[in-house]
């Protein structure tokens, strides 16, 4: 039997396949070993928390007619020779994810790069009762179907020299995408007008060590976009990247940026310190927004009528420090701020932000994300902290801690929330490492 094994792998184009097999595993970050026949991956040294991404849909029925209650991972993944790994992005940890369809979504990893999802049937020439998702890794400096093993290596080489920090995805025609980050010590931007089948390289930093830290599109002109360099610069291209102009120093971390569609297509700049800027004029010159937030007058927390706290019963305070800025496209001008360790609302950027009342202990829970329902606003809102999800259907009187994640291992940090666009009772939970920091969700 091992002579017979030894004797079949020896084959040439069986050695290819292992070895591309092998090659993608690589990409994934994952340890190897491959048994035959399936080529089976296994994860003997993968990490004990699993990364990638959740959902959770009400309306998945199990093959034995039951609904599935709870979050299940969607984390295969097609490798280069065609097989599918179906715990492959296990290991994935995640830098931004975005939604540009039922179905269909760009994860973001930073030494990964780019992966694009699609919905199948058949898995591994098994044909399956439903649709699943499955990721495919897409790359800058593509990959032929005729390259040679050793070209295939020098080329997962070449695009793992990239590390990425953003994307940022043209909303009206979802194929255009922008990667930010560098190579080596000098940021880098790169297009894709196919879906990132192709990229092209559209920015290269000429000052070492200068990352591009993200982009932006704007929506009223898809040749128009943004980006930010370490060190809060701005620059802009009104060539769809063609060239590009330096508009302002921000002299301060920008922590997110971009267009806010629902509200007339603000275009606004959230400052680490300094707190939030808005531009009428495409960047050229920018507004600052005092943000205040309330602060109790007496020991404890006061709430109104409506279960919100009041600005009347607080003096107002300064932040000192902001970490995400959201939008409530239910409720045109409404906003939620994650800043000073807490969540805050306000339904206008000219009035002081009061505090959501959440389930914390300790200040040792960090919130990562907070995400309003595209429908019902502040009526229903879903927050992570660390590796839980909180969720009120009641402005925040109340908090379900049932984060209905029944995975028999750990999770990492969840670091993005997606309601989903089609229906908003399906959602999606990005996983990263709990050191990794949290990405730009401005796009």
């Amino acid at each position: 039997m091992l002579f017979s094994l030894t004797k079949f792998i020896s084959q040439p184009i069986i050695t290819r396949i292992i070895v591309l097999a092998f090659t993608s595993l690589t990409i994934l970050g994952s340890a190897a070993s491959c048994g035959i026949p399936g080529l089976n991956i296994g994860n003997s040294n993968a990490s004990p928390k699993i990364l990638g991404v959740l959902k959770q849909d009400p309306n998945f029925i199990l093959k034995d007619g039951t609904k599935r209650d709870g979050f299940g991972t969607i984390n295969a993944v097609k490798l280069l020779n065609g097989q599918v790994q179906t715990d492959g992005l296990n290991q994935i940890s995640g830098l931004q994810m975005i939604q540009t369809g039922k179905n269909n979504f760009y994860l973001l990893n930073s030494t990964r790069g780019l992966f694009k999802s699609y919905t199948t049937r058949e898995i591994n020439n098994q044909k399956l009762d439903t649709d699943v998702l499955v990721w495919e890794r897409k790359y800058i400096y593509p990959i032929t179907q005729n390259a040679s093993v050793e070209e295939v290596t020098n080329l997962i080489n070449k695009n793992n020299t990239f590390v990425a920090s953003s994307m940022a995805v043209n909303p009206t025609k979802p194929e255009i995408i922008y990667l930010t980050g560098k190579i080596s010590t000098f940021g880098k931007i790169f297009k894709s007008i196919d879906s990132g089948n192709t990229f092209s390289e559209v920015y290269s930093e000429v000052e070492s060590g200068v990352t591009v830290v993200a982009s932006s599109i704007d929506p009223t002109n898809s040749q128009t976009v943004f980006a930010i360099l370490d060190g809060g610069t701005l620059i802009r291209s009104t060539d769809g990247g063609a060239t590009w102009q330096k508009l302002i120093n921000f002299e301060d971390k920008i922590v997110q940026f971009g267009f806010v569609p629902e509200f007339d297509n603000q275009f606004y700049v959230l400052l680490a310190s300094k707190g939030l800027r808005l531009s009428k004029n495409g960047g050229q010159t920018w507004d600052p927004v005092n943000l205040l937030h309330a602060q109790p007058r007496i020991s404890g927390d006061n709430q109104g009528k409506d279960k919100l706290l009041t600005s009347d019963i607080f003096d107002n305070t300064k932040f000192s420090q902001f970490q995400k800025i959201v939008p409530i496209t239910a409720a045109k001008n409404s906003w939620l701020i994650i800043g000073d360790s807490q969540i805050w609302y306000s339904d206008s950027l000219n009035k002081p932000f009061t505090k959501l009342l959440l389930p914390l202990k300790s200040d040792k829970y960090k919130i990562n994300d907070v995400q309003p329902d595209p429908q019902k606003g502040l009526d229903r809102l879903l927050v992570s902290i660390n590796d839980k999800i909180f969720e009120t259907n009641n402005r925040g009187q109340s908090w379900s801690a049932n984060d209905k994640i029944n995975l028999s291992s750990p999770i990492g940090s969840i670091k993005q929330i997606i309601i989903d666009k089609t229906d908003s009772q399906v959602t999606y939970l990005m996983l990263s490492n709990d050191t990794q920091g949290g990405s730009l969700f401005g796009n």
